[in-house]
């Protein structure tokens, strides 16, 4: 029974690790998206003076 509820526990735990890491790498994803679409919005702006 202890054993049980100790995997099921761990695999809890590996499950929300695994979201927390998930989130983190999309995070910094739509981070890069943002910083590429500035970039961009800026070169458009610079190309026009």
């Amino acid at each position: 029974m202890d054993t049980q509820k100790a995997g099921r526990l761990g695999g809890l735990k590996t499950l929300d690790m695994y979201k927390v890491e998930h989130f983190k790498k999309m995070k910094v994803l739509s981070d890069k998206a943002k910083k590429e679409k500035i970039r961009k919005q800026i070169r458009k702006k610079n190309e026009k003076f």
